[in-house]
């Protein structure tokens, strides 16, 4: 059995949006709080992780951490 080729994590690009929107849905694209991260596999998105920067998510202000 042939092993899948390695994946590549990187913060999507605005050049990417349409390719991922393919295969992903991003709801948070525009939330404007935080970075999508988004896993390739030879150049089809296949997973995404929205990063929220602020506390609590969705709102504007600093991120506190303890």
């Amino acid at each position: 059995m042939e092993s899948p080729d390695q994946a590549d994590v990187r913060v999507l690009d605005d050049s990417e949006v349409e390719t991922v929107c393919e295969y992903l849905g991003l709801t948070r694209l525009h939330q404007g709080d935080g970075p999508h991260l988004v896993e390739w596999i030879d150049d089809i998105s296949v997973g995404h992780a929205y990063l929220t920067l602020s506390n609590p998510p969705g709102r504007s202000g600093s991120t506190t951490i303890s």
